[in-house]
């Protein structure tokens, strides 16, 4: 298959909309607890809630890319179903486990050091968050088959239903008078997931009957050989989904814990708005590298000018006054909140514009069977935010948010580094093969 720039575009808009549906269900989330009674410790609970289900999620987080690489025939979605079903299993019961009241209390208050008014809010938020990582990884395994199947449609489709069911499970909630702004949040998030799962499982069906049924050609999958692609991924998600657990930690010891906790997921959430563009690069470059050699050099040149595009709309949102309408009228925080969430948010807006290199190197490392890297790159990324986050609060008197924005921003620059040090390297190697190649057929003739 030959690429050009209008097929890759048309492979990675619709993904780029599907994050963007996931962006906008977020931001409803933060915004509708925002704007609820006790926003303060509210934010600050649901931030701790759904920083505890991004790190169980972790397992299962990376088998989008899984499926779209390995799943091809009746033998392989048969063995990656399964082996999808164990690890959702196992997260639901963490959750479960997670949410005795015992132990929630034990982590919160004296592992964390949360305000106890706000550990008890997070606790009853969680309850609400028990289905949402199994929910993840049925939708993302059926996202990655629909993906490999060139449907990237149905997955932007299929979004809608999650924002759809997350406006209403908000409003349903918060009309009730029964919840507090931290449960109807986590209410949200799992409604949007569900609904999410159950319209791509529908809306993908035909290719997912094709995959399923079709006739094995090639060397089958061993357990041991997905095991040996797998887990450095889950690896990867550990570390790159923990460091928001590890944020929330920290936070709860820094300078104004309270409103840093609070802002936290605001500035999370317009990270995410546009992280979307760089995460749905990663999902189309695994799909767009099996074309050949070819497809490097074009997913690359593309990859350059989305983010240069990227940046200008960062940068012309971010750095101007029109920040501050967005911390009000969009994200709903109090005047007080956005004045304190301006410089973190500053710090963290160039993350989104390096995470799209980071995710094309991931993507190229992840077609090519090399996901160990893929792995140390992430511990270096969450070694740099512990040892800055460490430094920041034991040597200054800054924020938190300040100081973590700065220890995120910081890690995603080493990260991306050592991955664009590894793929120049490959490059090189790759190069000097090519020449002695050319030089032994030379010396032949």
């Amino acid at each position: 298959m030959t690429l050009s720039f209008r097929y890759i575009l048309r492979l990675w808009l619709p993904l780029t909309a599907t994050w963007l549906l996931m962006a906008v269900s977020y931001q409803i989330v933060a915004t509708m607890v925002a704007t609820l009674p006790d926003p303060k410790i509210n934010l600050a609970a649901f931030g701790i809630a759904s920083a505890i289900g991004l790190i169980v999620e972790a397992p299962i987080v990376m088998m989008t890319n899984a499926t779209s690489a390995l799943c091809h025939d009746q033998q392989r979605y048969r063995l990656l179903f399964r082996n999808n079903l164990i690890l959702n299993l196992l997260v639901t019961v963490i959750m479960a486990v997670l949410s005795y009241p015992r132990l929630f209390d034990w982590l919160a208050e004296s592992i964390m050091g949360i305000e106890t008014t706000v550990a008890w809010t997070a606790r009853s938020a969680l309850v609400w968050l028990v289905p949402w990582p199994a929910a993840i990884g049925m939708r993302r395994f059926y996202q990655g088959i629909a993906l490999s199947s060139g449907a990237a449609r149905q997955i932007t489709i299929s979004g809608t239903a999650r924002v759809l069911a997350t406006g209403i499970a908000c409003l349903g909630t918060a009309k009730s008078g029964f919840f507090s702004g931290a449960e109807v949040g986590c209410a949200g998030l799992t409604a949007g997931v569900v609904a999410e799962w159950l319209a791509v499982r529908f809306m993908a069906r035909k290719h997912i009957r094709q995959v399923a049924h079709r006739q094995s050609s090639g060397e089958p999958l061993s357990q041991r050989a997905f095991w040996k692609f797998y887990y450095p991924l889950i690896i990867t998600a550990f570390i790159s989904l923990g460091t928001e657990p590890i944020v929330t930690f920290f936070l709860g010891r820094s300078v104004a814990s309270v409103d840093s906790l609070a802002v936290l997921p605001v500035i999370g959430t317009f990270i995410f708005v546009f992280a979307s563009f760089s995460l749905a690069l990663q999902d189309a470059t695994v799909a767009l590298l099996g074309a050949g050699a070819a497809a490097h050099g074009k997913v690359g040149r593309f990859t350059l000018g989305i983010t240069a595009v990227l940046a200008f709309l960062i940068g012309a949102l971010a750095y101007t006054p029109f920040v501050d309408i967005w911390l009000t009228a969009v994200a709903g925080l109090t005047t007080e909140l956005a004045a304190f969430a301006r410089v973190p948010l500053r710090i963290a807006a160039p993350i989104p514009v390096i995470s799209m290199l980071f995710c094309y190197l991931v993507a190229a490392n992840i077609h090519r069977h090399r996901t160990k890297r893929v792995t140390l790159a992430s511990i270096a990324e969450g070694l740099t935010i512990v040892a800055t986050a460490w430094l920041g609060l034991i040597t200054t008197e800054q924020p938190g948010a300040l100081i973590m924005t700065t220890a995120l921003l910081l890690g995603r620059l080493v990260s991306t580094g050592y991955l664009a040090w590894q793929y120049q390297a490959d490059t090189r190697t790759q190069a000097h093969l090519e020449v002695h190649q050319v030089g032994q057929r030379s010396c032949r003739e």
